[in-house]
């Protein structure tokens, strides 16, 4: 028995477990368990609980809590952590408090003592001004909030803000205006600004760096810091505008705001076309494709408009409302459909595209998606009931379709077209899905030969865990060859990006759904792109791994590794044995006559009377069809009929083929169950390969009981689980397949992860000496530009600002290529010039910072020397004087 002391604190306080393990005079282990509160202010209110936690055997039933050791050094660091803020945070409060009034009363500027300071802290803490000194500096600084000390308390000072033309520009029609804008902290600002008649609006407010809330006559504006910050917390948080404004409404300042004459709402007059409009255009300026086609962001610097690998899958969760409306329209994306695919031809294309069901096998898991997810009510509400959409190998988008309806092979089928129309080589292209083994089944019986010659299909790795053996031997990502070390998972992790805009999404119109969905894929294009040399190198480094711990070093152990998985995937295939329509006739017949014949002769109660009745109807109509098939075949000259002298014979070579047929389903399901059981060793219960592979195995089982009743049922001999469950049974003895061990199975796994690995490290050169072409490329098209601009520097101030805009593009290449230095030095490509010439342009900025003189560098670090030098020998004194007393 062991106890469990649980404290009663009168307040909520966290318990904490803490366990002993105590050993008994015959080495025998047990483990106590005990809660206690760690402050001990309530030790006495402890309430011992006896709890039994062993049997009658005195062994644990619980043993897989960890021995938690609350000496060690870690928890000590903590707690000693733990205990520095809580000494200071009584010192923290009375320093804040404290430093609510002025630090000093002297003018940083002038150094002049004046009785009522003025803080600014948007310049800095030190920002201490006269009036003269912050009326200087303010004039010329806007949006900031300056704040006069009045001997008890500090008193907003309201500032001019003022914004004028600097440039040559002289019309003549200038005049000034009115307008709220809103800084980068989101306090809002009453501003003069410069306006001419001979420009609009907007324009001029763009020249101050503002956003205009409308296209025309706008009454606030924007800082571009602020739409920034906004765009990017939307993108990359997937944080809503409305919950972005609520966030700034709550930022505490020490300082009372000037809050008179503001009544603009911020988020009524960013949301919609404004913040849109904002974000287009920051994306057109980062993938700069108003100016060049080829450009980062939207297309994949290696497979560019033609991926060798793509990937797809539908996501029911980027839905739509009907009540949102279209906006203005479906068509009127302000990308123009680039990713997404127009509606109206989509929807023809669909709407002449009929699937056939029984198109696609049901051996396999068949996976039923969209209108089963919900109720018809709220599909009714819904006029976009998911997304499906496409990636190349490197996860970068392709193509997008919004779902009128629920998943079907249609989608798939587009997709795949317009890939064949644009691919302009004869390789292969492999497409990944998490039913490509029905996709497959379907293009066949379709007779889509223009697709089959050009594709072939797998499952991802992931995904293909839910289907049955033979489906992963013939489509599994680890057996389809040229997929390398590729999982085919991307979409899954884009969808896990995309999934978390969906309460914002719903609610749009059409056209800016469309456009925030292009945009976020544009922006997750973006940083895939930047760390696309960092994943080559990491998928090659882990190729490479495989290839040498490979456990088949010689050719003769990789040729019988090659033959053992020929042989089993020619082993996983099931043999199906058919039969004729005269004996499912004479079978039928029996059936029907042994039914009725245990309704007369057994005494059962209603219930089983009931089943057995329904038994006879099935039975009855299996009947019908089958007469259906003889009248048939009568009229094709053929005559389907048994003679009842021989019908003990013609029954007992049905059963002999019904067994056959049995024991090789049995035979396959076996093999299956001792592949999944293999599988199931590598992953703990609790993970998600693990969850998937328990549900297959659990299907399994069920598969197999139902087939040996089917075995029983025309057998003499009534057999077990234990009987069936083995290949190596004695029951497949006399089938003519062989069947694999699990050491056989295993070197064929091992063959195929080493032929994988080889074929990526190959891949992955390839595509790290196209990734740095295009680099190259990218770089020398950019240099024209900036050339090309060089010479106009003086004719407008429209190229001078080209320019700057150009090296930013710059910037952005030896960005990535700084990321992919690594990939691109294992395969022994030298950027080290290119990277040299980057810095020498960084650099030139850097003459304008003065810089500590060597000499002051060299006296600070001889002073401290020194008194390190001090500080050991007095330690080595104080040894000293002990060692004396």
């Amino acid at each position: 028995m062991i106890t469990f002391y649980l404290q009663m604190p009168i307040y909520k306080r966290k318990l904490v477990k803490k366990f002993n393990v105590v050993v008994s005079e015959g080495g025998k282990r047990s483990r106590r368990t005990q809660l206690f509160d760690p402050s001990h202010e309530h030790a006495a209110s402890a309430i011992p609980l006896p709890i039994p936690l062993t049997d009658s055997t005195d062994e644990p039933m619980i043993d897989s809590a960890p021995d938690i050791d609350y000496d060690s050094a870690f928890c000590k660091k903590k707690q000693q952590r733990f205990e520095y803020w809580t000494d200071i945070q009584s010192k923290l409060l009375h320093t804040h408090i404290e430093e609510m009034c002025p630090a000093s009363n002297v003018c940083r500027m002038c150094g002049i003592s004046v009785p009522e300071i003025i803080f600014c802290i948007d310049c800095g803490p030190s920002a201490y001004y006269c009036s003269e000194c912050n009326t200087k500096i303010h004039d010329i600084v806007v949006f900031h909030s300056p704040q006069i000390w009045k001997g008890e308390f500090y008193v907003p000072l309201l500032m001019k803000n003022i914004f004028s033309r600097f440039d040559e520009h002289n019309c003549g029609t200038e005049y000034m205006s009115t307008i709220y804008a809103v800084d980068v902290k989101g306090s809002q600002h009453l501003c003069s600004v410069q306006l001419c008649r001979c420009e609009d609006t907007t324009t001029t407010l763009m020249r101050y760096r503002l956003w205009p809330s409308s296209p025309q006559k706008p009454r606030i504006a924007f800082d571009l810091r602020f739409m920034e910050l906004l765009t990017v917390l939307l993108l990359e948080s997937h944080l809503p505008a409305k919950s972005f404004c609520d966030a700034i409404d709550h930022l505490q300042t020490d300082f009372i705001p000037y809050s008179e004459n503001f009544p603009k709402n911020i988020y009524r007059a960013v949301v919609g076309d404004c913040l849109r409009e904002y974000v287009f255009h920051r994306s057109s300026l980062k993938s700069r494709y108003m100016i060049s086609p080829s450009t980062f962001g939207r297309e994949c610097p290696i497979c560019l408009k033609e991926p060798p690998i793509i990937s797809f899958d539908a996501n029911f969760g980027l839905v739509h409302k009907s009540s949102s409306g279209d906006g203005h329209g479906k068509s009127s994306s302000r990308h123009n459909n680039f990713l997404f695919v127009d509606p109206g031809q989509f929807k023809n294309f669909v709407d002449d595209y009929n699937v056939d069901k029984e198109s696609v096998g049901q051996d396999c898991s068949n996976f039923q998606a969209g209108n089963v997810l919900r109720s018809k009510l709220k599909n009714k509400k819904l006029d976009v009931k998911g997304l499906f959409g496409s990636i190349c190998k490197h996860d970068l988008p392709y193509l997008f379709i919004d779902m009128e309806e629920g998943e079907r092979l249609a989608f798939a089928v587009f997709v795949l077209e317009r890939l064949v129309e644009d691919s302009t080589n004869d390789d292969k292209i492999i497409a990944m899905y998490d039913i490509a083994c029905m996709l497959h089944k379907h293009l066949k019986k379709n007779k889509r030969d223009d697709i089959l010659a050009k594709v072939s299909f797998a499952v991802p790795v992931f995904h293909s865990f839910a289907h049955n053996m033979q489906c992963q031997l013939n489509y599994g990502q680890r057996f389809v060859e040229e997929t390398g070390t590729t999982d085919g998972e991307g979409i899954e992790r884009l969808w896990s990006y995309l999934r978390r805009f969906k309460s914002i999404t719903k609610e749009m119109s059409y056209d800016n759904r469309s456009d925030l969905l292009t945009e976020s894929l544009l922006h997750h294009s973006d940083k895939v792109i930047s760390n696309i040399g960092k994943r080559l190198f990491v998928k090659l480094s882990k190729a490479e791994q495989v290839v040498q711990d490979t456990p088949l070093k010689s050719t003769e152990e990789q040729d019988m590794a090659c033959r053992l998985l020929e042989e089993w995937k020619a082993e996983a295939v099931v043999t199906k044995i058919d039969f004729t329509a005269n004996e499912r006739f004479i079978e039928c017949i029996h059936k029907i006559k042994e039914k009725r014949q245990e309704l007369v002769q057994s005494e059962l109660d209603v219930s089983i009377r009931n089943q057995k009745q329904i038994d006879i109807v099935s039975l009855t109509k299996d009947l019908k069809r089958i007469r259906g098939v003889d009248e048939h075949l009568k009229r094709q000259g053929e005559n389907m009929s048994f003679e009842c002298s021989d019908i003990r014979n013609q029954l007992d070579r049905i059963f002999d083929k019904r067994k056959l047929s049995s024991l090789l389903k049995l035979k396959t399901l076996a093999v299956e169950r001792q592949y999944i059981g293999s599988l199931m060793k590598k992953y703990a219960d609790g993970q998600a390969l693990g969850v998937r592979l328990g549900k297959q195995f659990s299907k399994n089982f069920v598969k197999m009981e139902r087939e040996l009743e089917i075995l029983n049922s025309h057998s003499k001999v009534l057999y077990t689980f234990n009987n069936i469950s083995s290949p190596a049974s004695e029951l497949y003895e006399d089938l003519k397949k062989s069947s694999l061990n699990d050491c056989q199975q295993l070197k064929a796994q091992s063959f195929a992860a080493f032929k994988h690995a080889k074929f990526e490290i190959e891949s992955s050169k390839q595509e790290i000496t196209k990734l740095h072409h295009y680099l190259l490329n990218q770089q020398k098209t950019v240099t024209e530009y900036i050339e090309t601009s060089k010479q106009q520097l003086n004719s407008s101030k429209y190229h001078r600002g080209l320019s700057q805009y150009y090296f930013k593009i710059i910037n952005k290449i030896y960005e990535i290529l700084c990321n992919s230095k690594p990939c691109f030095d294992s395969i022994g490509i030298s950027i080290d010039a290119m990277l040299s010439d980057h810095r020498k342009i960084v650099n030139q900025g850097q003459s304008f910072i003065s810089p500590i003189p060597n000499d002051e560098i060299l006296e600070e670090i001889e002073f401290s020397t020194q008194i390190e030098d001090c500080i050991e020998d007095l330690n080595e004194g104080s040894d000293d004087d002990e060692d004396n007393l």
